[in-house]
């Protein structure tokens, strides 16, 4: 129905037709009247740096996906509920959503990032075989490195990570049994996690 990007149109248009990790695009798009089209179908665009002020009533949205990585927070993510809109889902870890097991926060949903949602498997060992430390090793890219059409002095990069902790105290019976890090390296479109666990008993 619509899109919000405060990047210039011709510029997104050209990004989405010549996008280096996954080739170049095999659809038509291009702008018209302010509006993309693709393979012939108009799709407006906010152009808005606030959320809070995007009304999505008015191009008949009810489902939201927030892709940014900021506005995780539910009082602004909530602002995209008012009109018509019946739900969010937001591509980022929140803390603020999933606390309260009512039917209010199915409204507004976290898909979280590849860590949050890989690591949780930690609790079906822990049931199992109970764990009494475990030590995680991610590898994955990061916007802050360059990831095409130049040379990078930051190729591997070690790096902390929170996550551990977050799905410690929702996963686990208790806090502290997790520790681990990143490596932010230029791998592109995929990811890889490794676990290693000092068991209770023997798996």
């Amino acid at each position: 129905v619509s899109i919000n990007n405060t990047f210039t149109d011709l510029y997104t248009v050209y990004m989405a037709q010549y996008e280096s990790t996954h080739d170049k695009f095999k659809s038509t798009v291009q702008v018209e009247n302010g509006n993309f089209v693709l393979n012939g179908k108009p799709i407006s665009n906010f152009l808005e740096g606030d959320l809070t002020n995007i009304n999505w009533g008015v191009v008949g949205a009810e489902f939201i996906e927030k892709s940014t990585g900021i506005f995780t927070i539910l009082k602004k993510v909530g602002a995209c509920l008012k009109d018509r809109a019946k739900r969010v889902i937001i591509f980022a870890s929140s803390a603020c959503v999933g606390k309260k097991k009512d039917d209010s926060f199915l409204k507004i949903v976290s898909n979280a990032f590849w860590t949050t949602n890989c690591l949780p498997l930690a609790k079906v060992v822990h049931n199992n075989f109970g764990i009494i430390e475990g030590l995680m090793t991610t590898v994955h890219i990061t916007a802050s490195q360059r990831t095409v059409e130049g040379p990078s002095e930051k190729n591997i990069v070690p790096a902390s990570t929170s996550m551990v902790k977050v799905v410690g105290k929702s996963s686990l019976s208790s806090n502290g049994k997790l520790t681990g890090m990143a490596f932010h390296v230029l791998t592109h479109n995929v990811l890889v996690m490794d676990l290693t666990c000092h068991l209770e008993k023997a798996a």
